[in-house]
C-alpha cells in the first residue's frame, strides 16, 4: 500500500524513505525506471562526432537516439530502430553482420544481461515477446540463458555500398537516464574502414540525429 502511495505522490530518494520510516518499516529496493529519451546535450554530443558511427540504445536495444553517420552503416536495414529486431526479423542482417551467428549470441546474450536490471519494464517485456514467437533462431538463444553486458566488441559488417566495415563497439552508461548506453564504434586511423567512413559521411543528407522513443 505505500508502494503505491509513494508513487501516487511521485516520492523519491529521502521523501520516499521518510514515509516509510514513519510507518516502521523499511524501505524495500526499488528498481530505477527506465529512461525514454535522450538529453538534448547527448543529442548534440552525437552530432559532433562526424567521424564516429554513435548511437543510445536503452534496454530493450531500441535505438532512442543516432548520428547521421550511423544511420549511414545501418543503411542496408529496412529500419535502424531496434538491434534485436534487426539482427532477427531483417533479411539484410544475414548479408550485413559477416558471422552472423555470432552477432545473434552476442545480441541475445547482451538483452539476457538487461533484464537482471530492468527485467520488469513494459518494453523489455513487450520485445522478447514478440521477437520469440517470431523467430526460432531467438527463442533458441533466449533459452539458453546466456549473459553478456555489453563493453568493447569487434564489429565485422558488410556494407552494401562500401563494402566491409571493422569496428571497436564501446558501450558506456549514460549517467541520470537509467537503462541507457550510448555505443559508439571507433576504427584505426588510416584503415580501410576509416576510408568507407568518409565516403559515407559524404553521402549522409545532414548531421542532425533521431530520437524516436519506443517504436510501435
Amino acid at each position: 500500500m505505500l508502494e503505491g502511495i509513494a508513487d501516487g505522490l511521485d516520492l523519491e530518494g529521502d521523501e520516499r524513505d521518510h514515509l516509510f520510516a514513519l510507518a516502521g518499516l523499511v524501505t524495500p529496493p526499488r528498481l530505477p525506471r527506465v529512461a525514454t529519451s535522450t538529453t538534448p546535450a547527448l543529442g548534440q554530443l552525437l552530432d559532433s562526432w562526424s567521424t564516429h558511427p554513435a548511437f543510445v540504445i536503452d534496454p530493450a536495444h531500441d535505438v532512442l537516439a543516432a548520428n547521421a553517420l550511423a544511420r549511414a552503416v545501418y543503411a542496408p536495414f529496412e529500419r535502424f530502430d531496434n538491434l534485436v529486431r534487426m539482427t532477427f526479423l531483417d533479411p539484410a542482417a544475414r548479408h550485413f553482420h559477416t558471422d552472423w551467428a555470432r552477432a545473434a549470441d552476442s545480441t541475445v546474450a547482451s538483452l539476457r544481461a538487461a533484464t537482471a536490471e530492468f527485467g520488469g519494464d513494459p518494453g523489455l517485456l513487450r520485445l522478447v515477446a514478440d521477437v520469440n514467437d517470431a523467430s526460432p533462431d531467438f527463442a533458441e538463444r533466449w533459452s539458453a540463458q546466456r549473459v553478456q553486458r555489453k563493453t568493447t566488441t569487434g564489429k565485422r559488417f558488410e556494407h552494401d555500398d562500401v563494402g566491409r566495415l571493422e569496428f571497436d563497439a564501446h558501450t558506456f552508461a549514460v549517467q541520470g537516464s537509467p537503462g541507457l548506453q550510448l555505443v559508439v564504434y571507433g576504427c584505426e586511423a588510416g584503415s580501410a574502414t576509416a576510408s568507407a567512413l568518409v565516403l559515407l559521411s559524404l553521402g549522409t543528407d545532414d548531421t542532425s540525429s533521431i530520437r524516436q522513443g519506443h517504436p510501435g
